[in-house]
């Protein structure tokens, strides 16, 4: 199912005429167009929030589509109201919950394209970081004393 017959299927027909048709209080259909709008942003923020595609055929996607088509279609109504405040932080929480169990936090993996090994240290040998690279560099003693200072009283 889309997400929009899913929509229609969970939320009475009478709420969304009112929603889809907010400047015709005698509308007697729900008006696609708006309703269609409110799903391409809610899908669109859902992407944006979580970096994950939304999936129609997924239960947790549709759940938490629903609530922001919802308060899209309020937000189109007016957004002072309580209700679209309400729905806005459900959908704010629900983003954010699918993303933390879901989203990229959760799908990236650490990975390297280098094809050097590492060395297998000997005992009593300097690791590889401490080798001649760093031969050349000496500090100077606090106080200005340099190599021509053999620091005796």
């Amino acid at each position: 199912m889309t997400l929009s017959s899913e929509v229609q299927a969970r939320v009475s027909s009478q709420k969304l005429i009112e929603l889809t048709n907010q400047d015709d209080r005698t509308a007697t259909t729900i008006d696609t167009t708006i309703l269609d709008a409110a799903i391409a942003d809610a899908g669109a923020e859902f992407t944006d929030e979580t970096n994950l595609n939304f999936d129609d055929s997924n239960a947790r996607h549709i759940r938490v589509g629903i609530i922001g088509v919802l308060a899209y279609l309020e937000s189109y109504v007016n957004m002072q109201t309580q209700a679209y405040k309400d729905l806005r932080q459900q959908f704010e929480r629900a983003m954010a919950k699918i993303a933390v169990s879901l989203g990229a936090e959760k799908r990236l993996l650490p990975s390297s394209k280098n094809t050097t090994t590492p060395s297998t240290p000997r005992v009593g040998q300097k690791p590889e970081q401490d080798r001649t690279r760093w031969d050349s560099i000496v500090p100077n003693m606090p106080g200005g004393g340099g190599a021509e200072n053999d620091f005796t009283i």
